[in-house]
């Protein structure tokens, strides 16, 4: 991963705002619907062939069939409750600049599905959990490693993340940032420490960023609230955002360097922060 991204108060009819009016916001949603069902069926054929070998089930395969990784430029990252308008977010992107977006929700809502195929490959009945609580214990403990490694090493193969930041994802304390969710507190701290990737069109003589760009369940009952630190995402408002896409169309941009134009925004300081 080379940079993320912070976005806040977009309003999300941005999609005919740079689009001229050439197609709808809800018309990008259901196109950005249809790419998640196929994902999600694909994802489901690839497993229903595994079986176990002399008792023991081989987490590498079942991992990769469960969770292939495909390529894709950017990880938005979003609350459960937002999925309509990361979906909004991704099926823009691609649309107006080639850029192909990863939606978590793609991998997290196959978690389930995952749990269910480990109790019917331990002989245990799929629908229910295991009589054996600590039988339950490790099924769970396994989905949610392969989960977040999994996400983990998408992170780190896209370019950019971008973080839908609302009231639904997280809450204020204070000058405090906060967030219920598991996996969102996950993405973003992995986004943190996670190794910087300088992409390879800046390795090869072309110009360079200015230097003074350094990128750095929720439906469960339980509530824990963990503390988020945001301060390595720069800031992508809705006026950098039509700024960004405006001067990639002009330049004839798309897929990754499609992205070099936002990256010259929040560099330079013009708009940012």
């Amino acid at each position: 991963m080379f940079c993320g991204f912070q976005i806040k108060d977009i309003g999300f009819d941005f999609c005919d705002e740079v689009a001229g009016g050439s197609g709808t916001c809800e018309t990008l949603k259901l196109q950005e619907r249809s790419l998640i069902n196929s994902f999600s069926t694909k994802v489901k054929e690839a497993v229903a062939h595994l079986g176990e070998k002399d008792g023991v089930i081989d987490g590498d395969v079942l991992e990769s069939a469960w969770y292939p990784q495909l390529k894709f430029d950017v990880f938005i990252s979003h609350s459960h409750t937002n999925l309509d308008k990361a979906m909004a977010l991704s099926a823009a992107i691609k649309a107006l600049l080639g850029i192909d977006a990863f939606v978590d929700s793609c991998v997290w809502k196959c978690r389930d599905q995952l749990i269910e195929k480990l109790r019917e490959l331990t002989g245990n009945d799929p629908a229910k959990p295991c009589a054996n609580p600590s039988d339950e214990g490790e099924i769970i403990a396994h989905a949610d490693m392969m989960l977040n490694n999994s996400l983990m090493r998408m992170i780190d193969s896209c370019e950019c993340l971008m973080f839908l930041d609302t009231p639904r994802s997280i809450c204020r304390d204070g000058l405090a940032s906060k967030t219920f969710s598991a996996w969102l507190y996950s993405e973003i701290v992995i986004s943190k420490y996670i190794r910087i990737s300088v992409p390879e069109r800046y390795r090869k003589g072309r110009r360079m960023l200015n230097e003074s760009y350094v990128p750095a369940m929720d439906s469960f009952a339980l509530k824990i609230s963990h503390g988020i630190d945001l301060a390595h995402l720069k800031q992508l408002t809705h006026e950098i955002f039509v700024k960004w896409v405006k001067t990639a169309k002009s330049r004839s941009l798309s897929g990754r360097p499609a992205l070099d134009p936002l990256y010259e925004l929040v560099s330079l300081g013009s708009m940012a922060d």
